[in-house]
């Protein structure tokens, strides 16, 4: 006897709906890094498909796992910013940080786009010091320059609200 004789295939039957079942890093289950990274692939895909605030709750369930917060984080404060929620995303990135703080490479991206949602909110002060510190980490960075003299110009031009 052969292996392929002992190897059967599924044959649907006409009308039948194949079983789904739930994804096990989707369920209420203790996460791990693969669940986690499941999850984050899969909050992705919602957000290419513009399922934003789908993706933002998958986003959140994984920054519960602190070796994928930044990574969760950083990606919520993305989507919260093409949301329009930009005081939720600005509370998103500014969160991220707090995992990244020996990872100059990722706290720089982190700096800029926390500038960048500052600059959106009119908050121009916050933007450049946001530009400032994203410099600091990598000084030669010329668009972060710009973005920075633009920031710094805005503050200074306009008037100031309070």
């Amino acid at each position: 006897m052969h292996i392929w004789d002992a190897v059967t295939t599924r044959v649907a039957r006409p009308g039948s709906r194949p079983i789904q079942r739930e994804d096990p890093a989707l369920s209420d289950t203790a996460l791990t890094v693969d669940s986690a990274t499941r999850l984050l692939l899969a909050a992705a895909r919602l957000e290419r498909r513009g399922e934003l605030v789908a993706a933002r709750e998958l986003y959140d369930r994984v920054a519960e796992l602190e070796e994928l917060a930044v990574l969760a984080l950083a990606r919520r404060g993305t989507v919260e910013r093409a949301m329009g929620a930009l005081t939720e995303a600005a509370s998103s990135l500014t969160r991220a940080l707090h995992y990244c703080v020996d990872d100059p490479v990722r706290s720089h991206a982190i700096y800029v786009e926390l500038g960048d949602v500052h600059a959106e909110r009119g908050d121009y002060e916050e933007a450049s010091y946001h530009y400032r510190r994203a410099l600091v980490l990598d000084p030669g960075k010329v668009e972060v320059q710009r973005r920075l003299r633009g920031a710094l110009h805005l503050s200074y031009c306009l008037p100031q609200t309070g």
